[in-house]
């Protein structure tokens, strides 16, 4: 039988959530060291990591996490993505996860990644995100707001054939409170569209910007500062772009408990502040976002956030290239888990030279994934200032769920393989992949009565050995084999399904 592979070895916090994504999928343990191990007052993890975790193991079955007694050495293996299927902790079809108060970081750090998930799972996703944590603006610490999520991100999985029942409800907004910690947000992703492989992507041609979209809320303060925002920043768009839709959303700010000695069931304000939203799409269906909100401090006028989010977005638009910042790296890994054709994004220089995209080649390549090819853009397209990226796919199965089944079948002797020595008491079945396509040989010759191959992938690494007499369904990662070797009594027949 197939053993397990060693951990895949990290350092650092950073980049935290994409490796354990891509942990999950590939079902490679990993082991991440010095976390925070400088620190003198917050070494480990953060509170917003652990609970990152927690929502790891909620859509997943039989994941296993350490953390050692600091918190700075994790070791994570992972388990199958059940999503949201019955008797894998869902109440009602619903996993309901709640994030701590000290959570400083945005609702788009757990739903990105958990995103990238859903379309690999065994059933659908239904998480509804709540508890005073809940941070739906976009934050200090980078992360966007959720409306950029649902506006620019989502709609990036339908470049790989992947766009039916996903929805985000965004139901209580909530702004970083004093400190930047915490909320009291609520926001429900509904990820119901679930595929075997994603589509190729060729996405060669930003186009030109035809329309901008946008939201700007309020949450516990005045509705006029949206119209403040939405003012100023059309007076920077409307010359360069004349479809232009802001819609303004006015919300309370969220209550949450703050008992008190005389009054235990005292609640108190949080989230309250306001921000704006940016997406401009093109004639190609190329998508750049911007975020701006007001500082937890606060101080800062409408006018400025409403400014700053138009310039921030002219600035990713001139960036160039068929993606934003904001999106390419989920459309990086969306484009390793494709299928063995090789893909074509074109992207600015640079976001292909940042930091964060770099380091996600790097993490790629460690999983197993092929090498990208960087050239010139084509002069038609733009001049020098973008690439054109060659990506390949992951050569171990994204999707860990899926199974290799074998089974063999008593016949008559002679009756499945002509040309074998009738005295050979046991023949050896050696299972190999060569270009994606499976390779069947039986003694040196190859097999007759295999139907129904629906196997495309590459596989690296183990060798097994099972004893069989009538049947045996072998369930495996096919990134756990190279060869499977079985022995077995002369008449058989092999179904390969």
């Amino acid at each position: 039988m197939a053993t397990s592979q060693p951990p895949l070895r990290f350092t650092s916090h950073k980049h935290l959530a994409h490796r354990l994504v891509l942990a999950t999928l590939t079902g490679r343990a990993v082991h991440i060291s010095q976390i925070r191990s400088s620190s003198p007052t917050n070494p480990g993890l953060a509170p917003y990591e652990i609970s990152f975790l927690r929502l790891l193991e909620a859509v997943t079955n039989g994941s296993h996490i350490e953390i050692s007694y600091t918190g700075t050495i994790l070791v994570y293996k992972p388990g199958l993505i059940t999503g949201s299927a019955p008797g894998s902790g869902a109440s009602g079809g619903v996993i309901k996860h709640e994030l701590p108060a000290g959570c400083t970081r945005g609702i788009s750090y757990f739903l990105i990644p958990v995103c990238l998930l859903a379309p690999f799972s065994k059933a659908s996703f239904n998480i509804l995100f709540t508890g005073p944590g809940v941070i739906t603006s976009s934050t200090p610490t980078g992360d966007m707001s959720v409306d950029s999520v649902r506006t620019a991100i989502l709609p990036l999985f339908s470049q790989f054939g992947i766009f039916n029942n996903i929805e985000l409800r965004v139901l209580r907004r909530s702004n970083p409170d004093r400190n930047g910690k915490g909320g009291g947000g609520e926001v429900q992703l509904i990820f119901g569209h679930q595929v075997r492989l994603p589509k190729t992507l060729h996405l060669l041609n930003p186009g030109r910007i035809k329309s901008v979209r946008g939201v700007a809320y309020s949450t516990g303060v005045s509705g006029s500062n949206n119209a403040r925002m939405i003012e100023v920043a059309r007076g920077v768009l409307n010359p360069l772009v004349s479809d232009i839709y802001i819609f303004s959303d006015v919300s309370s700010a969220p209550l949450v408990p703050a008992p008190e000695k005389n009054n235990p069931n005292a609640k108190r304000k949080i989230g309250i502040g306001f921000g704006l939203s940016l997406v401009a799409e093109s004639s190609t269906g190329c998508l750049y976002s911007a975020d701006v909100a007001s500082p937890p401090s606060g101080g800062q006028p409408p006018e400025d956030i409403g400014k700053q989010c138009a310039y921030q977005l002219l600035e990713s638009i001139s960036v160039g290239g068929c993606v934003s910042m904001a999106g390419a790296p989920t459309v990086l890994s969306l484009m390793a888990m494709g299928s063995e054709d090789v893909g074509r994004l074109q992207v600015g220089r640079d976001i292909i030279s940042h930091e964060a995209i770099v380091q996600l080649a790097r993490d790629l390549s460690q999983f197993g994934a092929a090498g990208w090819g960087v050239r010139d853009a084509p002069e038609e397209n733009k001049s020098g200032d973008v690439i054109e990226m060659l990506g390949g796919r992951l050569r171990d199965p994204i999707r860990i769920t899926k199974k290799l089944a074998i089974f063999f079948n008593r016949h008559r002797a002679g009756s499945s393989m002509r040309g074998t020595n009738p005295r050979h008491r046991h023949l050896n079945f050696a299972l190999s992949f060569a270009k994606g396509l499976p390779n069947f040989v039986v003694n040196g010759l190859s097999v007759h009565s295999i139907v129904g191959i629906k196997i495309g992938v590459l596989a690296p690494i183990v060798s097994g050995t099972i004893i069989t007499n009538i049947s045996t369904s072998y369930n495996v990662r096919p990134r756990d084999l190279e060869n499977i070797t079985f022995r077995f009594p002369y008449p058989f027949r092999v179904d390969v399904t």
